[in-house]
C-alpha cells in the first residue's frame, strides 16, 4: 500500500479542519488522512481477451459522483458490443472501447476539474469561484442544467443502438 495512504493525521491538523473536533475522531487514538488519487486516462483498455472496466479502465477522483454509474455503463456497452459481435471478440472489444473511452475521458477530467475548484488555495480564487457559482444559481440553471447534460442525462441504452 502507497505510504502516503497510511500516514497518520495530526491532531493539530484535525483541530485546523475544525474548531471542535468531531467526536468520534477525538475518541480515537490514532485516525489516517483519507487519499484521494486519480489517473491519465489511457489509451488503450484491452489487449488479447482481456479488457478493463470501471476504476480499472478510467479511475477517478469523486467530484463527480460518477464512479459506479461509469462501471455500470461499462458493463452495459461491453455486455452488448461482446453479444453483437459474438464470433469476433477483438471487434466486440475495440466497439466497446471507442464507445465508451470518450465519455470515461470526459469523467475523469471533468471530475478532476471539479477537485481543482473545490480546494482553491487563494481566497481571492475562492471568492471569485463561489460569486461565480452563486451568479449561475441565480440566473444561470438552464445553461447549468445545460452544461451538465452530457453526464446526467446520458442514455446507455440509445448509444447502443
Amino acid at each position: 500500500m502507497d505510504a502516503r495512504m497510511r500516514r497518520v493525521g495530526a491532531d493539530d491538523e484535525l483541530r485546523r479542519l475544525a474548531s471542535r473536533p468531531v467526536e468520534p475522531l477525538s475518541l480515537s487514538a490514532r485516525w489516517y488522512k483519507w487519499a484521494l488519487y486519480d489517473r491519465d486516462p489511457v489509451e488503450r483498455w484491452s489487449k488479447g481477451r482481456v479488457t478493463l472496466l470501471g476504476d480499472s479502465a478510467h479511475a477517478m477522483l469523486p467530484y463527480l459522483g460518477q464512479g459506479a454509474a461509469m462501471a455500470i455503463e461499462d458493463a452495459c456497452v461491453l455486455s452488448a458490443a461482446i453479444a453483437r459481435y459474438a464470433a469476433d471478440l477483438d471487434a466486440a472489444l475495440l466497439a466497446y472501447e471507442r464507445l465508451r473511452a470518450p465519455r470515461a475521458r470526459a469523467a475523469v477530467l471533468g471530475s478532476r476539474e471539479r477537485a481543482r475548484e473545490n480546494h482553491l488555495a487563494s481566497p481571492w480564487a475562492q471568492l471569485k469561484r463561489d460569486v461565480k457559482f452563486a451568479l449561475r444559481e441565480r440566473f444561470g440553471r438552464d445553461k447549468t442544467v445545460f452544461q451538465t447534460a452530457w453526464l446526467y442525462g446520458y442514455d446507455v441504452g440509445r448509444e447502443l443502438q
